[in-house]
C-alpha cells in the first residue's frame, strides 16, 4: 500500500485527508457509583452496563452506572447549547396546543421517537425543540419531575 497513510484515506504525497461529516452521534449518560455522570458510548455485559468515556486510551476510561439512569442524547441541543437527553426535565419555550411549564423527555416506543411529556398532563406529549431549556434530570431533581416546580421539604 505505498503512498497511503495507515487508514488508506490519503495519499502521502501532500493531499489532504478525506473527511466525512457524519449526520449525528450516539451519546449516552449513566450516573456512575460515584454520583458523578459519566458521557460516551454505551457498553452491556453480563456483568452490568458501562460507558465508555472518551479518554489517553484507544479504547477509552470504563465506569460503571446505575442501569436506571443510561439515557440516550435526542441529537438536540437545548437554546443554552447543552445535549438534551432521556430522562432531562426541560423547561418548555415554544408555543404548544396546552400550556407546559415543563416535561420530561421520554423515548416512545410506538412512533419511534423522543418527545417531551409534560409533568402536569401524562396524556400529552409535544416535540423538543431547540428553544426549550434543560433544568435539571429526573435522577437529581425528582421534585421537578413531580410537581414542575422545587417544593420546600419542610413545608407540608
Amino acid at each position: 500500500m505505498e503512498g497511503f497513510d495507515f487508514f488508506g484515506l490519503a495519499a502521502k504525497e501532500g493531499r489532504e485527508p478525506e473527511t466525512r461529516k457524519l449526520p449525528h452521534r450516539i451519546l449516552f449518560r449513566g450516573k456512575l457509583k460515584s454520583g458523578a455522570w459519566a458521557f460516551g458510548n454505551l457498553n452491556v455485559d453480563s456483568r452490568g452496563i458501562c460507558i465508555i468515556r472518551p479518554g489517553e486510551h484507544v479504547v477509552g476510561k470504563y465506569g460503571r452506572v446505575n442501569p436506571e439512569t443510561v439515557g440516550q442524547a435526542t441529537g438536540i441541543r437545548d437554546k443554552n447549547g447543552r445535549d438534551i437527553f432521556e430522562g432531562d426535565i426541560l423547561k418548555i419555550h415554544h408555543a404548544t396546543f396546552y400550556p407546559i411549564t415543563f416535561a420530561v423527555v421520554k423515548w416512545d416506543k410506538q412512533w419511534s421517537r423522543f418527545h417531551a411529556v409534560p409533568v402536569n398532563r401524562l396524556w400529552y406529549g409535544c416535540q423538543i425543540t431547540g428553544l426549550d431549556e434543560v433544568v435539571g434530570n429526573v435522577y437529581d431533581n425528582p421534585d421537578l419531575a413531580e410537581g414542575g416546580q422545587k417544593r420546600d421539604k419542610g413545608r407540608a
